[in-house]
């Protein structure tokens, strides 16, 4: 409903002549409403001080209307009711009207105009853009899920009005969405765009085009539609393999770890060698790295160059577009470039839970990309896997081991060893990014395409490059558990080296050297406990049981020793027993005993109070910094090293072991002043460790101080004597 009102001839209206004045129009008001019940349709009344005027339209349809009204004067000289009736008609910008006046005294009137008009449209679109240009189909998941396109909008109505706005971008995509634009404005829109799904298995999917897309608004107006449209400039839609290294992370959109070919080769490869993989790798994700490199290389996927869009001469021209297979592409073709086979590798593994990441080498000399993947391994276990710290790359907190995937055919070993070398060459310039493909793959998500029909390689052509990995690797771990100084002339060596194959799985290696230390000393209770642990892994439990007991006669006061007998006693599903077992642990080492509390019901140690947690896990991350830095210092990596300890020791300043272990390190650069110092701290931190007291022996030796030394070893010997006849080099020269 809508009223006005209107005042004429305020104070009314005069006219002078020959200095005569007379009023020839009094002041008048007149007032009225308009009222729509229905679309279309409009009901009016007014009246002034005189007369009442009533009146009705109907818009029929879009060109035809209908009207019908009437008049009464009141007052002295009122003559009755004057009737009116009449139509329009209009037809673009052409308008007739028609009128028939039904007057009380006087004849009929007719009424008769023809009018033409400019009316222009009450929406129009200013401006239009796509945001991405150029547009390549392999980022359409990313494309879903931001704006899209911009379409500016002017609203000249004194209303707002609805409309319907359409965008097609040829041989990508249309869509079609609804907004409200406010009257006499103008307003930009920004529109996501869905995508087809087949937008990368259709025919054309491949090829690229040049295409105009265009924008129109269509809107009713008097049951009339109204459509303008606009042609925008045209933009570039690149096939399904193309994308541009100015932004490397784009390449995860090409990593397909849910591909079924990918998915059938990765876990049929893993499941195929699981007993082996565990047996030579334990529980890191080495052993299935291995194994699906070399089942690519047995497959017949190699590397080639390729010569329309090498990486190597693209990589520092931003605006080139570079060409990338799909892993199953790949599978199918077996040829690739180096993007090509990083892809392959990086979905292989992500498909089995492998975390992998880029290597973007944009070094002038040499452009490149290949992969690195996280081997699971914890950087305080670096020395059970690794013979030097540029073996491997610590990367976030996490052990990575950079692959060379050009050289699918050739062994992984070889792949590993040039892949970490080119790594550790090209960071040395500042020349080599490792972004994270799990981190781009939340921007760039992988499209869906045509699946590939794949047929795994022959087991005696794997086994025939695997064999040679799992030889190169048997070799490695006997150099790490034979090394850093380990006699196998003394049981105490013997045990150590097979504690060294225990923690790296190799539990028939483990075995014999615990056989054989047990042969040297035969009363080597820690010897007797881990050939226990080696056959509880086997599941062996009765003969497990047999060495604990042995074990325990040697060392009752061992707590770690009954918590294997529990333990054991529990996967056996002997509740009595280890119940009984767990009682008397509980008994001599409470703290022990609640490791395994909720086996039985039981609540295990307190947890801290929360104003202490902060500092647990505090304490927490110095063990694992102090770990860290003794397996650095193991590997002979003494900078990475000093840099683990220093954050031990920032993180809990009494950890003895971390002032005790840079005090060692110290003592390996010959910086004996500051390695006593460290040792004594870590000395004055626990007086009654032996070793700590030993070391300080050994470092006033080094420095020429004979009577410190002497003094200090009485004092070892006090704590230990099996450290009594080690000294005998104190009655030596001075060093």
């Amino acid at each position: 409903m809508r009223g006005g009102a209107v005042v004429q001839d305020i104070g009314g209206t005069s006219v002078k002549y020959n200095q005569r004045s007379d009023k020839i129009a009094p002041m008048s008001v007149r007032g009225g409403i308009a009222l729509q019940p229905v679309e279309g349709a409009t009901l009016a009344v007014d009246a002034d001080r005189g007369t009442a005027r009533v009146g009705a339209e109907y818009q029929v349809a879009a060109p035809l209307a209908l009207r019908a009204g009437a008049q009464k004067e009141f007052g002295g000289s009122g003559t009755g009711w004057l009737f009116t009736m009449g139509l329009g008609l209009r037809y673009r910008f052409l308008r007739l009207d028609y009128a028939y006046e039904h007057h009380p005294v006087l004849p009929a009137t007719h009424h008769l105009a023809m009018a033409m008009s400019y009316n222009p449209a009450l929406i129009t679109i200013k401006n239009a853009l796509v945001r991405p240009t150029p547009v390549f189909k392999s980022f359409y998941r990313e494309y879903e899920e931001n704006d899209f396109i911009d379409v500016e909008l002017k609203n000249a109505a004194a209303s707002p009005l609805p409309v319907t706005v359409s965008i097609d971008v040829p041989t990508l995509t249309k869509t079609e969405e609804q907004v409200i634009v406010p009257p006499q404005t103008t307003q930009r829109y920004s529109f996501h765009m869905t995508f087809p799904p087949d937008l990368l298995t259709s025919e054309g999917a491949g090829y690229d085009n040049l295409v105009q897309p265009t924008v129109k608004v269509s809107y009713t107006r008097d049951k009339a539609t109204k459509v303008t449209t606009k042609k925008l400039d045209n933009v570039y839609i690149l096939g399904k393999n193309k994308m541009s290294w100015a932004d490397p992370t784009c390449a995860a959109a090409f990593v397909t770890p849910d591909d079924e070919a990918v998915d059938k080769f990765a876990r049929q490869t893993v499941a195929a060698y699981s007993t082996l993989l565990n047996e030579k790798f334990g529980h890191n994700n080495i052993g299935k790295a291995v194994a699906v490199f070399d089942a690519i290389g047995a497959y017949g996927v190699r590397y080639q160059q390729d010569h329309n869009t090498p990486y190597e001469k693209i990589a520092g021209a931003n605006s080139g577009f570079a060409t990338i297979s799909y892993p199953s592409e790949l599978l199918t073709s077996k040829i690739g470039d180096c993007d090509d086979c990083m892809v392959l590798y990086a979905s292989l593994l992500s498909n089995l839970n492998i975390e992998t990441a880029l290597l973007d080498v944009n070094d002038p000399e040499f452009g490149h990309v290949y992969t690195m993947f996280d081997t699971g391994i914890p950087p305080e276990r670096v020395a059970d896997h690794f013979l030097d710290d540029k073996e491997f790359v610590n990367w976030e907190g996490r052990i990575w081991l950079p692959v060379e995937t050009t050289m699918f055919g050739q062994s992984f070993s070889d792949a590993w060893r040039n892949g970490v070398e080119e790594y550790y060459k090209r960071k040395a310039r500042g020349f080599i990014h490792e972004p994270s493909f799990s981190e781009a793959a939340k921007t760039y998500k992988p499209g869906v395409v045509k699946p590939a029909d794949v047929k795994l390689p022959d087991r005696a052509d794997v086994d025939k490059i695997l064999d040679r990995d799992v030889a190169y690797f048997d070799a490695r771990v006997d150099q790490i558990a034979l090394g850093s100084g380990v006699s196998l002339d003394a049981s105490e060596g013997l045990y150590d080296a097979g504690a060294a194959y225990l923690r790296m799985n190799h539990l028939d290696k483990a075995l014999g050297m615990f056989d054989r230390a047990i042969e040297k000393d035969p009363g080597l209770a820690d010897a007797y406990n881990a050939k226990g642990v080696v056959l509880t892994q086997r599941r062996q439990y009765e003969e497990a049981l047999k060495l604990y007991q042995k074990a325990l006669a040697l060392n009752p006061s061992d707590a770690g020793i009954r918590l294997n007998i529990v333990l054991t006693y529990h996967l056996q599903g002997r509740r009595d027993e280890a119940l009984r077992e767990y009682q008397q642990l509980k008994q001599a080492d409470p703290e022990t005993a609640g490791r395994v509390a909720y086996l039985f019901g039981e609540a295990g140690p307190a947890a801290p109070p929360a104003e202490e947690s902060g500092d647990l896990v505090k304490q927490m991350s110095a063990d694992n910094a102090y770990n860290e830095g003794a397996s650095y210092l193991q590997l002979n990596a003494l900078d990475k090293a000093m840099a683990a300890l220093d954050r031990a020791v920032g993180l809990n300043p009494d950890l003895a072991d971390a002032y005790n272990a840079k005090g060692v390190l110290l003592t390996r650069q010959r910086q004996y002043e500051e390695a006593v110092k460290m040792v004594q701290k870590a000395i004055a931190l626990a007086p009654e460790d032996a070793g700590f007291r030993w070391n300080l022996v050994i470092l006033y030796h080094l420095q020429g101080k004979r009577a410190e030394a002497e003094t200090e070893y009485k004092k070892v010997v006090e704590i230990d004597k099996s450290y009594e006849g080690r000294a005998d080099f104190l009655k030596g020269t001075t060093p």
